[in-house]
């Protein structure tokens, strides 16, 4: 998929928002790789809060509700980019609930220049639908930006990781490792334009080749149309796609959602 979908600067945002938003959309099981660009660094400063709720609602043959919602608290400074991320969903289908894909992240990146910094994380997970009891990931690497204009970004970057993983041994065949540990590459590149004073569709790519086996690869494209509805609140619909060549047994490789979403920031 390309890294950035290019739609005519003239069409309106409204109409592209509605064109989405009756396309129709399988909500995703769960999802491993997790999106963290969420905030564009240059759009805050000093500390701020974001958060992000959505949900999908289905009838007839089955009743589904799924809940979704992930916040954030950071601080950018003069050489510092630090950010604490969590998140979790809700799901009750046919009376059954539970919650599920919950995750927590710590992230620190020191600021070089405007456009290249470094980028360490620690990540901590769960998802019952993946048949994921614990996943732990520690990555360090760096990224620079090689277009920050006021209407356009264009950032890559590359680094390592460690992970490791506890499948959930019920769902798992006999004779199926429950454990792993591996590195990981973590190959990052984050794309945006606005469209309008008030639309931005951005786009989203994390590529996690293992570094002993290639072909072993996980990728997360995320594309995401934002119209501001009031200062600091923003109306999204994203749309995701994710990609494990090697999931545990019974899970599907491919995954894609259409989601609709509201979030606020408070800077």
């Amino acid at each position: 998929m390309p890294l950035l979908r290019v739609l005519p600067s003239s069409l309106p945002a409204w109409v592209v928002l509605a064109l989405a938003a009756v396309l129709w959309a399988a909500p995703a099981r769960a999802q491993r790789v997790l999106n963290t660009e969420r905030v564009d660094p240059r759009t805050v400063s000093g500390f701020f809060t974001r958060f992000e709720a959505g949900a999908d609602l289905q009838g007839g043959n089955s009743d589904i509700l799924n809940l979704k919602g992930n916040g954030m608290a950071g601080y950018h400074g003069t050489h510092s980019w630090i950010l604490l991320l969590g998140g979790l969903s809700y799901l009750k289908s046919s009376g059954n609930v539970s919650v599920d894909d919950q995750y927590m992240q710590a992230r620190y990146g020191w600021i070089f220049t405007e456009r290249t910094r470094t980028f360490h994380f620690v990540q901590i997970q769960k998802s019952r639908a993946q048949a994921l009891s614990r996943r732990v990931l520690l990555g360090s690497g760096l990224r620079h930006a090689f277009v920050s204009s006021e209407r356009s970004r264009l950032e890559l970057g590359a680094g390592l990781m460690w992970e490791s993983e506890l499948l959930n041994e019920a769902k798992l065949p006999a004779g199926t490792p429950p454990r792993s540990h591996d590195w990981r590459g973590d190959l990052i590149g984050v794309a945006s334009r606005k469209l309008s004073n008030t639309a931005t569709l951005s786009e989203v790519l994390y590529v996690e080749p293992r570094v002993d086996e290639p072909a072993d690869i996980r990728i997360l494209n995320d594309t995401r149309l934002a119209v501001k509805v009031v200062k600091g609140v923003d109306l999204n619909v994203t749309f995701r796609w994710l990609h494990d060549s090697r999931p545990p047994p019974s899970i599907g490789r491919d995954d894609v959602e259409l989601e609709t979403s509201i979030s606020a920031t408070v800077n």
